[in-house]
């Protein structure tokens, strides 16, 4: 404690305050806790230190005990946010009504928000979503309403309700919102293994995310097994980034089957170096858990090269050691 209070540097002092106190909640020693955190001068860190208290409490379901001391908390950016972490858990636990009364006392705009955006999520995953859908509607900020629509709409995609969802992802009015809302919905039907209906989707989507929802559709359509139409499916992304994006997926789904040949193929056929050395990089590892060292040991070496010719050959040292150490020569 004696060495906390010794630090000048204001940033390592909170840290090591909040490490302290985190810890003595964490062993049950709330009220020392407290007491150490009393101890600074230094307002602002006393309200940064109790506030962590308060998290720690509500993370463990002592709600009462952290409302207590959230009401001691004089900083109005730390109050905030404790009462919105109380919130959250509350929220969390299925304690909606309670939680949103909670969100009335919280003076800050930013913390209220994420508040009222975790119980709006929470509502719509527990099957209630006109209630989460109307409840986002009143959080103050308007991009934080449109990402809680977005996350609605993934949500009702996810549990089949796709025509909902599309319809949700219409209302969002800010002007960014309802491409991402769409790519969302796109993804989650793609990860439930309706292609078809997700490239539907997708087809729809403004061209710079229409690239990343077909990315994620070639994903999930190589990890159901079907390599071949993931990668008609990659041939159609106009952009090389976003393609890498999907071959990166594609070819470790492929090196998950067993085919690492194919699997190195496909990643050398990645324009972008470092996408490609890091997809050579997943399979190098995989393979070395599975005990395949000297094939391990040749991509390692290959990723090597990648890096070298284009410059980075401190980058290509390390990987090459990385592999070796991985590897365990």
């Amino acid at each position: 404690m004696e060495v906390a209070h010794s630090i000048t540097d204001e940033t390592p002092k909170t840290s090591a305050f909040k490490s302290i106190v985190i810890a003595l909640v964490e062993a049950g020693e709330v009220d020392i806790a407290l007491t150490i955190a009393q101890t600074s001068t230094d307002e602002g860190l006393q309200s940064t230190t109790s506030s962590a208290i308060v998290v720690a409490l509500a993370d463990a379901g002592e709600i009462d005990r952290a409302l207590e001391i959230a009401d001691t908390i004089t900083d109005e950016w730390n109050k905030g946010f404790a009462l919105k972490e109380i919130v959250v858990a509350l929220a969390d636990a299925g304690e909606i009504d309670r939680a949103l009364e909670m969100t009335q006392a919280i003076a800050d705009s930013l913390s209220k928000t994420f508040a009222l955006r975790a119980i709006a999520i929470n509502l719509a995953q527990a099957g209630q979503v006109e209630r989460a859908i109307e409840l986002a509607q009143t959080i103050p900020l308007e991009s934080f309403q449109s990402a809680t629509s977005i996350a609605i709409a993934a949500d009702l995609a996810k549990t089949g309700d796709i025509d909902r969802a599309l319809d949700l992802a219409q209302t969002i009015t800010i002007d960014w919102g309802e491409a991402p809302a769409s790519l969302s919905i796109a993804l989650a039907v793609a990860e439930a293994g309706e292609i078809d209906r997700a490239l539907e989707i997708a087809r729809t989507i403004p061209e710079g995310w229409q690239a990343l929802a077909l990315s994620g559709i070639a994903h999930w359509s190589a990890h159901a097994g079907d390599i071949d139409r993931a990668l008609e499916i990659a041939g159609t992304i106009p952009d090389e980034w976003s393609k890498g994006l999907a071959l990166d997926g594609i070819a470790v789904a492929i090196a998950e089957a067993g085919e690492i040949d194919r699997s190195v193929r496909l990643a050398q056929t990645i324009t972008e170096a470092a996408r490609q050395a890091f997809v050579l990089h997943k399979i190098a590892a995989a393979l070395a858990v599975a005990g395949n060292v000297d094939r391990a040991l040749e991509i390692a070496r290959t990723i090597a090269d990648i890096l070298a010719e284009n410059g980075q050959t401190e980058k290509a040292a390390e990987i090459l050691e990385g592999a070796i150490a991985l590897i365990g020569l």
